[in-house]
C-alpha cells in the first residue's frame, strides 16, 4: 500500500482537471462563436443587397491585387536599385511607368464593375 494517493492529492488532481476541461471547452466555445458570427455577419450582408455584397468583395479583390503587385514592382525595384546612375534613371522611369499602368487598369476594371454593379443593381431594383 505504498503509492497509494491521499485523497487530498486525489481532490487536488481532480480540480486540476476539471479546470483544465473548463478552459478548454471555453475557448473552444469561443473560437466557434467567432468563426459562427463572421458566417452570419457574412450572409446576412450577402442576402440583404447581394449585387454590393459581390461589387465591395470585388472592389477589396482588386484593390488587394493592385497592392500586391506595387509591393512586387517595388521589391523588384529595390534589387535592381545598385544600378549605375543612367541605368537607375531608366528603372525608375520604367517603374513609375509600370506602376501607372497597373493603377490605371486597376482603376478602369474597378470603374467597370462599378458601372456594371449599378446597372445590375437598377434592373434588380426595376424588378421589384
Amino acid at each position: 500500500m505504498k503509492n497509494i494517493p491521499s485523497a487530498r492529492t486525489i481532490v487536488f488532481v481532480a480540480q486540476s482537471s476539471y479546470q483544465t476541461l473548463k478552459m478548454g471547452y471555453e475557448a473552444v466555445k469561443n473560437a466557434w462563436g467567432s468563426f459562427s458570427n463572421s458566417v452570419k455577419q457574412e450572409i446576412a450582408s450577402l442576402t440583404s443587397n447581394p449585387v454590393d455584397y459581390i461589387n465591395n468583395k470585388f472592389n477589396q479583390g482588386v484593390s488587394w491585387a493592385k497592392n500586391e503587385l506595387y509591393k512586387v514592382g517595388k521589391t523588384i525595384y529595390k534589387g535592381l536599385s545598385w544600378a549605375g546612375s543612367k541605368v537607375q534613371s531608366g528603372i525608375n522611369w520604367v517603374g513609375s511607368q509600370v506602376k501607372s499602368g497597373i493603377s490605371w487598369v486597376a482603376n478602369h476594371v474597378q470603374s467597370g464593375i462599378n458601372w456594371l454593379g449599378n446597372h445590375v443593381q437598377s434592373g434588380w431594383n426595376w424588378l421589384w
